[in-house]
C-alpha cells in the first residue's frame, strides 16, 4: 500500500509538472483567458466578507429545526458514497469518506490520471484547475460587489432626510386634514389683511399708476398740452417790452464780465479802445443810470450823464 501511494503521487506530481509547463503555451492561443490577477486589496476584501459570512453561519441543527436540511440526507448521502467507494478508489482515500457527513466528491486527480492513461495520444495541456479558479473568483467578486452594494445602500438609507424636513420641503404632503386647514386660515386671514391695506382706485389713479383712460384720449389731452403751450409762447412779450416793464435787469440782457482780480495798473484796455467803443460804453452807462440805477428822488437831480 505504501508503494502505490508513493507512486501514485510521483504520478501526480509529475503530470502537476507538465501541466504546469504546457498550461502557459495554452494561454497563447486563448486571448479570453488573459487576464490580470486580482490585487491584494481584493483578495483582503473578499477574506473580510467570508470571515463576516462565516461568523454569521447558521449551525446543522438551527437549519433542521427551520426546515432547511433533513435529517437523515447526509446519512443516505454518506451511505451512496461509502458503497461506491471501494470499488473505484483506492483506500488512501477512504479515509475522507468516513469523516465527512455530506457527500464527498472525488479527487480530480484520478479522473485525470485515468483518462491520461486511456487516451492513446500526447497530452498537451489541461486547463480545467485554472478555469475553476476563474468561476471561483468571479463568484467572490461578485458577492463581494453586492456587498458593497448592501453597505452603499445603507449609508444612504442613514443620511436620507427626516420626515420633518420633508414636510417643511413640500415633498411629503401635511399628515392631517385638520393642519391643512388651519394652514388655509392663516393664509387667507393674511390676505384679507393686505387688501384691506392696499390703496383706492382714486389714490391709484392720482399716483399715476392706474390709468382709466384709452391710449387715443390720452393722445387727444398731450395735444391739447402742446397747443395751449405755442399759444402762450406765440404771445410772449419781447426783449424791449420786458425792459420798459422792469421785468429784465441790465445783467440779464447784456453780457457782464466779472472784473473782481482785473489788475488795471498792468494792462489798460482803454488805450486800446476805439472813439465809437467809447461811445458805446457811454451810452450804455447812461442809459442804466437813467433806467436802473435806484437813485433818491430827490437826489436824481444831482445824477452825472456822461456826454454822448
Amino acid at each position: 500500500m505504501v508503494v502505490d501511494s508513493t507512486t501514485n503521487t510521483q504520478n501526480s506530481s509529475a503530470s502537476r509538472q507538465q501541466r504546469g509547463k504546457l498550461s502557459s503555451l495554452g494561454k497563447l492561443f486563448k486571448p479570453w483567458k488573459w487576464r490580470k490577477k486580482k490585487s491584494s486589496d481584493k483578495f483582503q476584501d473578499l477574506s473580510k466578507v467570508l470571515e463576516r459570512k462565516i461568523s454569521t453561519r447558521q449551525t446543522r441543527e438551527e437549519l433542521i429545526r427551520k426546515g432547511v436540511l433533513i435529517p437523515d440526507q447526509g446519512l443516505f448521502d454518506c451511505s451512496i458514497t461509502t458503497e461506491e467507494g471501494p470499488a473505484e478508489k483506492p483506500q488512501g482515500q477512504t479515509v475522507k469518506t468516513e469523516q465527512a457527513e455530506v457527500t464527498v466528491i472525488p479527487n480530480r486527480s484520478t479522473y485525470s490520471q485515468t483518462s491520461d492513461s486511456d487516451s492513446d495520444g500526447p497530452i498537451l495541456y489541461r486547463d480545467e484547475e485554472e478555469e475553476e479558479e476563474e468561476e471561483d473568483e468571479y463568484t467572490n467578486s461578485s458577492l463581494a460587489i453586492k456587498i458593497r452594494r448592501r453597505d452603499t445602500l445603507n449609508i444612504k438609507l442613514g443620511n436620507r432626510p427626516s420626515k420633518k424636513e420633508l414636510e417643511e420641503k413640500n415633498i411629503l404632503p401635511r399628515s392631517s386634514e385638520t393642519e391643512r386647514h388651519e394652514l388655509r386660515q392663516q393664509i387667507g386671514c393674511k390676505l384679507v389683511r393686505r387688501l384691506s391695506q392696499r390703496p383706492t382706485t382714486e389714490e391709484l389713479e392720482q399716483r399715476n399708476i392706474l390709468k382709466q383712460k384709452n391710449e387715443a384720449e390720452e393722445q387727444e389731452a398731450k395735444q391739447e398740452i402742446k397747443r395751449r403751450l405755442s399759444r402762450k409762447l406765440s404771445v410772449r412779450p419781447t426783449v424791449a417790452e420786458l425792459v420798459a416793464r422792469r421785468i429784465l435787469r441790465f445783467n440779464e440782457y447784456v453780457e457782464v464780465t466779472d472784473a473782481k482780480d482785473y489788475d488795471r495798473r498792468a494792462d489798460k484796455p482803454w488805450t486800446r479802445l476805439t472813439p465809437a467803443d467809447k461811445a458805446a460804453i457811454r451810452k450804455e452807462l447812461n442809459e442804466f443810470k437813467s433806467r436802473e440805477m435806484e437813485v433818491h428822488e430827490d437826489s436824481k437831480q444831482f445824477t452825472r450823464f456822461h456826454r454822448p
